[in-house]
């Protein structure tokens, strides 16, 4: 560290012998100092990653947030160097990630401090810490709060955005299905301290819409390594299908395993193998004209050695990298407490705020895939938990299916157009088509229905879709474009699921409807206009011309004589004229 900034750190304040942290009286100058550091920060982030590497959060910064109490001055001075310290890698370069070596080096580094960070906020005194400010500030009414009491409300928000956006870290971490990741620690924090409670009336206030974003991001990745599957099920006793296909897999594998172990000992024999040497492959020729000759009497693989050809890096299939995993009972207990609140009480208001704010342009960039993430995950869950078309009965609507078939189309001619950032684009429409594919999930278990409004107002939107060119043309434009270099096979997965969702509700409602209107384009037969020919008879310009001369009192008379072999000079012909 450059002597400057190793003494701004060391007057920070210290740990006793009993552990204890012991504040400097110039702890807080110090702390603005490094917000001024970072600010003045270079290219490398060499000062990020000097703060990084001397652990400055987790020794000091974190230690001194449980000591201040209410002191809100201090509060928000440290809440400003979290927010910047916490931040995604990619923003310090750019949203960018760098081809030059050093520079990727350098990300590396700051990605590796991230997640030692996210070890250190496992902490629930922490976090019951921020959630009791947050909660007076949130007592306040809208009117009475000053700017710097918003400002507040909003860094505490973005701390913990920050936090959970970290991402995981699968190599180091080793952490297995039933097994408590760090990730999952921060969610038992969350909820420990409180926090958890407080973002339900965040999303479900009218007076809280200016944070509505910020909700919704954090509510999208608290789910981020999780299945609505698991949770919809978790509690619940397992069929007896279930078991039973489990059981017959678990036998089968058994089975398949003495089989392999029987047929090996047979092969090798108990006793030692004394036939060593050569042999040779019958009708199988080498380069000569020689049968093959190998060694070793097990499996002869004729690959063994073989380097494939290389492919060029923008031919590559992408790769998937989406993380899921099963957490343990108590933590998917929790979050699916969290879900059927969520969606009982804050679905639908919280869905109008961002949709508006989307439309408006409010929003910042990539903000509709955390829309479509939130969309789709509860969404399936309502479906398989218990289905009630009135809970989610905001993105159950017409202008949902306009506005999600307006961004796939936009994606996908942002996909063939830059080609730069193709990928990134493909990855949001994949997010997009699954919201898609869920809507009209849910549309066909509409038409299950007991209720008879539920089944009537699914009718009307399928009327809506069936008749309206662009829905039924959509699959068919993604699936002749697809590219295996731009899209990964999840996409194709899901387009597939997709489409025969939509061609059975098709069906259906064509067996069913006894009134449908199939539009048919009618073929008009344009009959060609025969042009009439002007024919002039020499007869008729005789008479034109004598009427014309009659009316004069005078005209010519002219007479072609046929030329005679006497007036013929020079070889050429002349006509005889005569008045």
């Amino acid at each position: 560290m450059s002597a400057e900034l190793q003494a701004t750190c060391a007057s920070l304040g210290y740990s006793d012998e009993d552990g204890h942290y012991q504040r400097e009286p110039d702890c807080l100058e110090s702390i603005k100092d490094l917000i001024r550091f970072l600010k003045r920060d270079d290219e490398t982030c060499s000062i990020r990653r000097q703060l990084g590497s001397a652990a400055i959060l987790q020794n000091d910064l974190i230690p001194i947030l449980k000591l201040i109490g209410s002191n809100l001055v201090f509060l928000e001075t440290v809440l400003r160097l979290l927010v910047n310290l916490t931040q995604p890698a990619c923003l310090c370069f750019r949203e960018q990630i760098p081809d030059d070596k050093l520079a990727r080096q350098n990300l590396l580094e700051v990605e590796s401090y991230l997640l030692d960070y996210k070890e250190s906020f496992v902490d629930e005194v922490l976090f019951s810490i921020l959630s009791t400010e947050l909660g007076n500030l949130l007592q306040k009414e809208w009117s009475d709060r000053e700017e710097e009491d918003r400002m507040l409300i909003e860094r505490i928000v973005l701390l913990v955005r920050n936090v959970l956006l970290i991402p995981t870290d699968l190599e180091k971490e080793q952490r297995t299905d039933d097994d408590a990741s760090i990730h999952d620690q921060i969610l038992w924090s969350l909820h420990s301290g409180g926090f958890i409670d407080l973002l339900l009336y965040i999303a479900s206030s009218d007076d809280e819409r200016a944070l509505a974003l910020h909700v919704l991001e954090i509510t999208s990745l608290i789910f981020m390594e999780q299945t609505p599957d698991q949770l919809a099920s978790c509690g619940t006793s397992r069929p007896a299908d279930d078991k039973a296909k489990d059981t017959k897999e678990l036998e089968l594998m058994l089975d398949k395993e003495r089989h392999s172990r029987r047929a090996s000992i047979l092969k090798c024999g108990s006793r030692h193998s004394r036939f060593g040497g050569t042999f040779q492959m019958k009708d199988f020729k080498s380069i000569s004209d020689r049968d093959f000759i190998f060694e070793g009497v097990f499996k002869m693989n004729l690959s063994k050695g073989k380097v494939g050809r290389r492919k060029a890096k923008n031919r590559r299939p992408i790769a998937e990298a989406e993380v899921v995993r099963r957490s343990t009972f108590v933590v998917r207990s929790m979050l699916k407490e969290f879900c059927v609140q969520f969606l009982e009480n804050c679905y639908n208001p919280l869905m109008r705020v961002v949709k508006d704010a989307l439309i408006r342009s409010k929003a910042q960039e990539n903000d509709e895939s955390y829309y479509f993430k939130v969309m789709t995950f509860i969404m399936h869950f309502n479906r398989k938990f218990e289905f009630k078309s009135a809970l989610v009965g905001e993105t159950l609507s017409i202008t949902t299916f306009h506005y999600v078939t307006t961004q796939l189309i936009k994606y996908h001619e942002l996909v063939l157009s830059d080609k730069k950032d193709a990928i990134i684009w493909s990855k949001r429409m994949h997010l997009a088509l699954r919201a898609y594919n869920e809507l009209l999930q849910c549309i066909m278990k509409m038409d299950q229905s007991d209720e008879s409004s539920v089944r009537e107002s699914s009718r009307v939107i399928k009327s809506n879709i069936f008749y309206t060119m662009e829905y039924r043309d959509l699959f068919l434009l993604l699936l002749k474009k697809y590219d295996v270099t731009k899209q990964s096979r999840q996409f194709l997965q899901d387009l597939l699921e997709a489409n025969h969702v939509f061609v059975r509700m098709l069906e259906l409602t064509c067996r069913a409807d006894r009134h449908l209107v199939i539009q048919r384009k009618k073929r008009r037969i344009r009959r060609r206009r025969r042009k009439k020919k002007k024919e002039t008879t020499m007869v008729e310009k005789d008479e034109g011309d004598n009427d014309y001369q009659h009316h004069h009192h005078y005209y010519y008379h002219y007479h072609i004589v046929a030329p005679s072999r006497a007036s013929k000079v020079d070889g050429r012909a002349s006509l005889g004229c005569h008045k």
